[in-house]
C-alpha cells in the first residue's frame, strides 16, 4: 500500500505515453487507495505536460471526463510538448527570455473559452448516451479501454456507417472529416464515434476553425 501511494504521488504522464494509458494508471491507484475524486482529478491535472495543465486547468473542470476530454483536445491542437530537463534549464549562463507575448496569451484565452464550451458540450452529449451517470469507483476504465480497442459492439449497434466503416452509427451523422485515414478499430475520444481518432474528427476541426 505504501509503494502505491508513492507510485500515485508521482504519477506524471510520461514522453509518448497514451493520455489514455496514463488517465487509467492514475484511476487504477486511486481505487487501490480510495482516493476521493476530486484529489484524483488535481493530480490527473498537474501530472500533464506543463501547457497541457494550464489549457486544461484554466477551463475550470469538475468531473474527470472533463478533464480527460480537455485534455485530449488540447494534444490534439498541439498543446502536448514534452518537459525539457529542469538541470539542463539551471546550467545556462543567460537567462532564456519570455517569449509568450500578450497577444499569444490573449489567443490562447480565447481558444480555451471555445474549448470548455466544447468540451462541456461533448460532455452533456456523451452523458445522454449513458443511463447512468459514470463513477470512476464503479468502473475498470483500463479494462474498458483495452476491450474497446479489440472488440466490435455489440448487435444493437451494428450499423455501419459507408464512410469511415464505424460500427453504430450512420453516414449522415458521422464526425469523420475524410481527410485522414479511417480506421475502423478505433473510437474517437471526442465523439465517442468509432472509425476514426480525434485527430480527424469534425468536433475538432470546428473548435480550429474557430480560432482563426
Amino acid at each position: 500500500m505504501l509503494m502505491t501511494n508513492e507510485i500515485f504521488q508521482n504519477i506524471r504522464l510520461s514522453s509518448g505515453q497514451a493520455i489514455e494509458d496514463f488517465y487509467c494508471n492514475l484511476v487504477e491507484k486511486a481505487q487501490i487507495l480510495s482516493k476521493p475524486e476530486h484529489e484524483v482529478l488535481s493530480k490527473f491535472i498537474n501530472g500533464l505536460p506543463d501547457k497541457m495543465t494550464f489549457f486544461v486547468r484554466t477551463g475550470n473542470p469538475t468531473t474527470l471526463q472533463a478533464a480527460r476530454t480537455s485534455s485530449t483536445m488540447a494534444e490534439a491542437c498541439g498543446y502536448r510538448t514534452e518537459r525539457v530537463a529542469t538541470q539542463a534549464i539551471k546550467t545556462e549562463a543567460i537567462p532564456r527570455p519570455n517569449t509568450t507575448t500578450k497577444s499569444e496569451m490573449d489567443d490562447m484565452k480565447d481558444q480555451i473559452k471555445t474549448l470548455t464550451s466544447m468540451v462541456a458540450n461533448i460532455t452533456v452529449q456523451n452523458s445522454s448516451r449513458s443511463n447512468q451517470t459514470p463513477n470512476y469507483r464503479r468502473q475498470d476504465y483500463r479494462q474498458d479501454y483495452r476491450q474497446s480497442l479489440t472488440h466490435p459492439p455489440r448487435q444493437k449497434y451494428s450499423r455501419e456507417c459507408y464512410g469511415c466503416r464505424g460500427q453504430g452509427h450512420i453516414h449522415r451523422n458521422c464526425n469523420w472529416t475524410g481527410t485522414g485515414p479511417a480506421n475502423t478499430s478505433a473510437t474517437c475520444q471526442l465523439c465517442s464515434q468509432q472509425g476514426h481518432t480525434a485527430q480527424f474528427c469534425n468536433t475538432l476541426q470546428q473548435f480550429q476553425s474557430g480560432k482563426g
